[in-house]
């Protein structure tokens, strides 16, 4: 066992019994109507021993759950798994390295930020974590790299740049608001998602662009600017004569489908009479936001007049997945019969993408329909590692979920499922002590360790943090991979 565990487990290795009886410690000292609180701690002991798995994911993955409880006393353990010779393993201790910001740990991700023949996803990774780390003190590193990243080396290392930027958005720091805002500006950059990232890092830190910078924006040739510009308009600000002819503009004929969508809702917002029109024309899009932005757009101003059009092209089999699922995502209230039956034919459909059995429940839920809970059961249970975390929201609202948890806890197969992951976070995610407490259960049992270990520790991790949709968008492939 590693040599930074906690001491009262350095002289014999957890056991699921022990564990257990925590368990139903913390359960029954809970007072009627008292809320419990997540069972972070039995879990860190999970983690603990999972340093020393076998398999490199539940290696990570402990190394990044100890991140997050700030265990520093873990430190020099999970700087182990950032060198670990299996990458799955190794990459998320680079992010656990700098989640954790113990001292030193700066010092280990410049290293690996700074050798010219390092491997690029582990710079990415590196540039996150840095990012994400604690910036009270100085970072040599980040200044480093924002030095060496200039003019024409900026397209270069985009991803990695992008990566920093990411983190330091997460982390809200203001203390480079300068720098940032020089990337996000410099005509060198021309890439969508550094541009996007920098903006999301310099609203994270409380920097708002002014009216006449966001002017400046929707005027100009760089989509990607334009988008900023829209997206930054403040509630506050009166859209006057100009404004107005410039957002319509957007709108209807920019060659972005982001723009026009982004234009069509800041006209909604600001209930102008072309947003009906425009939002007409963009139902039919391909694009789903725009379509999505459209039927919202709709459903809002033009009441139940359009929404048959919206409902048809919703349910409808030639529609692309992604559209209909904006679509679908969008449906509320009184619905057309047969468009429920469709929303139910859809849950009910083993040959139809889990995404859209999801979405066909949601709206059931939404529509508050007799049809709903046999349906959000079967989509809760359906195969495919689709978020389904508004299902089990919908589930527990009805005092249903817990039905399908005790179904997790006791059926021999399904911690071997490859939907199991999906089940757990949207559990974990919708009732936090909820999902601790199975999971507690479900390792006292035996019947999570190593291989199926991993993927459950990285289900309750990614429930534990908050992420922002808006940036994970942007994010490089490494680490949308690993759900930083």
């Amino acid at each position: 066992m590693h040599d930074t565990a906690h001491p009262q487990f350095e002289s014999a290795r957890w056991r699921g019994h022990r564990l257990l009886g925590l368990l139903l410690a913390n359960l029954a000292g809970a007072l009627p109507g008292q809320e419990l609180a997540p069972a972070w701690p039995d879990l860190d002991r999970v983690a603990v021993d999972a340093l020393d798995s076998k398999d490199p994911l539940a290696r990570g993955e402990a190394a990044l759950w100890l991140a997050e409880s700030g265990a520093t006393q873990h430190y020099k353990a999970i700087l182990t798994i950032a060198r670990d010779p299996q990458p799955v393993a190794r990459h998320r201790g680079i992010l656990a390295v700098g989640r954790l910001g113990a001292p030193g740990s700066d010092t280990f991700l410049g290293r690996l930020l700074a050798d010219p023949n390092g491997d690029p996803t582990e710079a990415m990774l590196a540039a996150f974590a840095l990012g994400q780390a604690d910036h009270s003190s100085p970072a040599p590193a980040i200044d480093d790299l924002l030095r060496r990243t200039q003019g024409a080396s900026l397209r270069r290392n985009a991803d990695v740049l992008t990566a920093l930027l990411a983190g330091l958005a997460s982390r809200g720091s203001t203390s480079r608001s300068t720098a940032i805002a020089a990337l996000r500006d410099d005509e060198a950059t021309r890439v969508a998602a550094l541009r996007e990232v920098a903006q999301l890092a310099l609203v994270a830190a409380g920097q708002r662009p002014t009216r006449a910078q966001v002017t400046r924006w929707l005027d100009s040739d760089d989509p990607t600017f334009r988008h900023i510009g829209l997206h930054s308009w403040d509630s506050t600000w009166r859209l006057a004569s100009a404004d107005l002819e410039r957002v319509r503009r957007l709108a209807r004929v920019d060659a972005s489908a982001d723009v026009r969508a982004a234009a069509l809702d800041l006209l909604a917002h600001a209930l102008d009479a072309s947003a009906v029109e425009l939002a007409e024309r963009a139902l039919s899009s391909a694009h789903a936001l725009e379509a999505g932005t459209a039927a919202r757009v709709l459903l809002r101003l033009a009441g139940g007049a359009r929404r048959t059009a919206i409902e048809e092209r919703a349910t409808h089999a030639r529609t692309p997945l992604d559209v209909r699922l904006a679509l679908l995502a969008n449906l509320a209230g009184t619905l057309q019969p047969k468009s429920l039956i469709s929303c139910h034919d859809l849950v009910s459909s083993t040959s139809a993408a889990p995404e859209l059995r999801i979405a066909g429940a949601l709206v059931l839920a939404r529509c508050d329909s007799v049809l709903a809970l046999p349906a959000l059961r079967t989509a809760f249970r359906a195969d495919g590692d689709a978020d389904r975390t508004d299902v089990a929201r919908a589930l527990r609202a009805r005092a249903a979920l817990e039905a399908e948890i005790e179904l997790l806890a006791t059926d021999a197969t399904e911690v071997t499922s490859p939907s199991f992951a999906a089940r757990l976070h949207a559990v974990a995610a919708a009732d936090p002590v909820a999902g601790c407490n199975l999971a507690v259960r479900l390792v006292a049992s035996g019947r999570l360790h190593d291989k199926t270990l991993g993927p459950a520790l990285a289900a309750l991790r990614r429930a534990r943090v908050a992420r922002s949709t808006s940036l994970a968008r942007w994010l490089p492939s490494a680490l949308t991979t690993i759900g930083a």
